[in-house]
């Protein structure tokens, strides 16, 4: 092997060239350089980053909140909130803690849980409720427009 990757990878095969093998997949041989070369490394924007790292409870700004959905998720304008890309809400005022960003990421296996079982009210239903449960009204276990203490927490 002739490349510099090639002394220090592992046995898989690089993204960035078919076929070729490395002992260091790119991300990690790009730390690597930087790490020896006394060059200052940015941040990667991943979960760990936003729920246990530094920003963890600092307010991100909007290259921020989009550098994660790069990092993350290869697309700037993942992370959504009530369908809104982030310049969207970010240019209404809305701002987000590194943790809350994370809350907000649209996640495949929540999305399937959801679909399968339904909403709290569906369940509820049905285990507890009318609909083949054990029958017992909603009561104070009712939304809070129905006379119950169900409510959505405000945003502000």
């Amino acid at each position: 092997m002739n490349s510099v990757a090639g002394v220090i990878g592992t046995n898989h095969k690089s993204p960035m060239r078919p076929g070729r093998r490395h002992l260091l997949p790119p991300f990690l041989f790009s730390r690597f350089v930087h790490y020896y070369l006394g060059m200052p490394l940015k941040p990667v924007y991943d979960r760990a980053l936003l729920l246990l790292g530094p920003k963890r409870n600092k307010v991100l700004t909007l290259e921020e909140v989009r550098q994660y959905g790069v990092d993350s998720f290869s697309d700037p304008d993942y992370v959504k909130i009530y369908g809104m890309a982030p310049a969207a809400w970010y240019r209404q005022g809305i701002r987000l803690l590194g943790r809350t960003a994370v809350e907000c990421t649209r996640d495949a296996l929540g999305n399937r849980i959801a679909r399968d079982i339904g909403s709290y009210g569906d369940v509820y239903d049905a285990t507890f409720g009318d609909k083949g449960g054990l029958g017992l009204p909603r009561g104070m276990n009712n939304l809070y427009s129905k006379g119950g203490l169900q409510t959505m927490p405000t945003w502000h």
